[in-house]
Order: C-alpha cells, then sequence, then structure tokens
C-alpha cells in the first residue's frame, strides 16, 4: 500500500510555487495553499489574495491580471476561481510547443475572457513565437476569438504586435463589450 504524501507547512509562511508551472504542479499547489489558509480561516476574498501571491510565474501573474474582475469580486467563489484558473491558465509546454497550424483547434471560450484566450495562445507557443512573423500570429488569433470581439478589432484597426493586441482587448472589456 502506497503511503500518502505528507504535506508540512510552516503557519507563518506562505507556500511559493517555484519549478515549471503545470497542470499537475497547480494542482499539488493548490492543496498546499489550501492548507495552509486553513490554519489561518481564510474566507473567498482573502484565500483569493493570497493564492495570487503565492505564484512567481509571468504566466500566471499575467493570468491574474487578466482576470482581476474574479479576484475583486466578492460574489466569486475560492472553488470558482480556483476551478477557473485549473481551467484557463496557460501552463508551460514540457513536451513541446504549439504549431502555427495547430492554433486553429483553439477557439475561445464562452466563458473566457479575450485577454486570456490570447494569453493562453501565446504562452502556448512557448519559444516557438519567435520563429513566425508576429503580424500573422496576431491575425490567427483574432480570426479564433469570439465574433463581436472580432469586430470590435477590425473597427479599431487590425494590430501587428502582441501588446497592441493585448491594449485592444483590454480596451474592448473596460467598456464592457
Amino acid at each position: 500500500m502506497a503511503m500518502p504524501e505528507i504535506i508540512i507547512l510552516h503557519a507563518d509562511k506562505r507556500p511559493i510555487l517555484t519549478g515549471t508551472l503545470t497542470h499537475k504542479s497547480i494542482q499539488k499547489h493548490i492543496e498546499k495553499v489550501e492548507a495552509w489558509a486553513n490554519n489561518y480561516n481564510f474566507q473567498d476574498s482573502k484565500l483569493k489574495r493570497e493564492f495570487i501571491l503565492s505564484f512567481t510565474h509571468e504566466i500566471a501573474d499575467q493570468w491574474f491580471s487578466a482576470n482581476k474582475e474574479d479576484v475583486q469580486n466578492h460574489g466569486v467563489t475560492w472553488d470558482e476561481f480556483k476551478n477557473k484558473f485549473l481551467e484557463q491558465c496557460p501552463t508551460e509546454k514540457v513536451d513541446k510547443d504549439l504549431k502555427l497550424t495547430e492554433l486553429f483547434r483553439y477557439h475561445q471560450l464562452a466563458t473566457e475572457s479575450p485577454r486570456t484566450f490570447a494569453l493562453r495562445i501565446r504562452y502556448s507557443f512557448g519559444n516557438t513565437w519567435n520563429k513566425y512573423h508576429e503580424d500573422t500570429l496576431i491575425e490567427a488569433i483574432i480570426e479564433q476569438l469570439l465574433i463581436p470581439v472580432r469586430r470590435f478589432i477590425k473597427f479599431k484597426d487590425i494590430p501587428k504586435t502582441y501588446p497592441e493586441l493585448v491594449t485592444i482587448l483590454n480596451d474592448y472589456e473596460e467598456n464592457g463589450m
């Protein structure tokens, strides 16, 4: 019979996720954060804030920025937030990077913010992003967004770089579109 993993936590130290950001490492980290937070009886809002502070990864930081409304919204429970993070946060590809032809199997989910979708695609490419013309990648990402978002972008002007795309998507979301 296999022995269960024992998680030893110091009550005064928030667990920090280091190493590769994979779905499995995120799940284990969530367990550690929940066990640590249980010592303090943290409720949803406090637990969400502490969870964000427990990451040192740029990928996770950008996802949190793109989903700041869920962090600040007291109506979004910890479980809802955690599940959305697990479903949508891009993870580091350990075995391979995305190829341009594979991009077309991705589509923005109805529940996914346009910024989160763009972030997920950008980080799925990993190091291969620079192997392609950025404007080609941006056009391909735009075509995978929901129709209202595509219309908004085309009305504004087609961006040529990823930062330009993110700026337009921020504008879209901030205007309640």
